[in-house]
């Protein structure tokens, strides 16, 4: 079959989705027909269960390979919610960093993903703004509190500048033990050094016998993704480091960027 062998990892906002976080119909069909030719598509994101199927309802219906979720902390069977590869924080270096984090930055806001729950150690304005639509698995905690079991990532919120300030903090430090990403101006992420959304594509390869894998995304916390994968593609309204490790070049996200990549393949 046409497809055979080939297996699509795509980020969610800024290139499966639409620019008002729709699903289109066009990128619906050409995975479809991808599918039915024998192609893999999954999705490889930042959220957790319960925030993919709000964001996409029947995303189970659509993918037919495990998900790669909370950018790489694990690998998910959409279907049964049975997780492979999982990989946690270490809990008391990482309190400590945040509790650091927290003194240097002040009006910075992060939560904590522990499974289908956000954990809320620093809740400000913004971050509460940010989990309007999630608040029924969202609890707020003091960090000394939260048990140190299960930290899939934290979420740093703030500022554009202040996250680009906490960037330029991190630079001067030797975080050899964490993961560290950013999937838009506002938000910084820190996982372990372990969970990569390119460490669970290579996880995937291996899972399906050496497929060839294809990976297409827009922002930073793809980037890794993108390296590891056999073909590396991205939407026209990615970032200029992304566009340089991608072999195909697409459509902007808002016009169907994944039924361009498919047409290509």
């Amino acid at each position: 079959m046409k497809y055979d062998g080939l297996l699509i990892a795509s980020d969610l906002d800024g290139t499966f989705l639409g620019e008002k976080s729709e699903t289109l119909k066009i990128n619906l069909e050409a995975i479809e027909h991808f599918k039915s030719n024998g192609g893999l598509f999954t999705f490889s994101t930042g959220r957790n269960e319960p925030a993919l199927f709000r964001l996409v309802p029947g995303a189970d219906s659509i993918v037919n390979a495990p998900a790669i979720l909370t950018n790489g902390s694990y690998i998910t069977n959409l279907s049964t919610g049975e997780k492979f590869y999982e990989t946690f924080l270490d809990p008391e270096p990482t309190r400590k960093l945040l509790k650091l984090i927290k003194t240097e930055f002040p009006e910075i806001g992060a939560r904590i993903s522990v499974g289908d729950l956000f954990v809320v150690p620093y809740m400000t304005p913004k971050l509460l703004r940010e989990l309007t639509r999630y608040l029924d698995i969202t609890v707020e905690r003091d960090i000394d509190e939260i048990d140190g079991a299960h930290w899939n990532k934290i979420v740093v919120s703030g500022t554009a500048d202040e996250i680009q300030s906490l960037i330029g903090w991190f630079s001067d430090r030797d975080s050899s033990g964490f993961a560290l990403s950013y999937s838009c101006p506002v938000l910084f992420e820190i996982l372990d050094k372990n969970a990569t959304k390119g460490k669970m594509l290579r996880n995937l390869k291996k899972f399906y016998g050496g497929v060839t894998t294809v990976a297409v995304g827009d922002y930073n916390n793809d980037l890794d993704m993108l390296r590891a994968a056999d073909i590396a593609a991205c939407p026209d309204n990615a970032l200029d480091e992304i566009k340089a490790v991608s072999k195909y070049h697409l459509c902007h996200h808002r016009d169907g960027a994944i039924a361009d990549l498919i047409s290509k393949l």
